[in-house]
């Protein structure tokens, strides 16, 4: 949070993108910060199984970050 990155390992790897006010975050289906998502991954195995879909544009910029809970 401090650094206002986000890491996400992959199939491909590891991937580490700036975050900033421009950056759609959301939780759940909810708006959230970055402070809110680094919460809620901290919580480890009582978070359960997620899916993050993210999408980057041309210059490989996080555009939009999205962690949803599965059942």
């Amino acid at each position: 949070v401090e650094k206002s990155t986000v890491t996400i390992k992959t199939d491909k790897g590891v991937r580490t993108f700036e975050v900033d006010a421009k950056t759609g975050a959301f939780l759940n289906g909810e708006v959230c910060s970055l402070p809110d998502v680094q919460a809620a991954t901290e919580l480890g195995e009582s978070l359960g199984a997620c899916q993050v879909i993210f999408y980057t544009d041309d210059a490989g910029n996080l555009v939009y970050l999205d962690i949803s809970q599965n059942p």
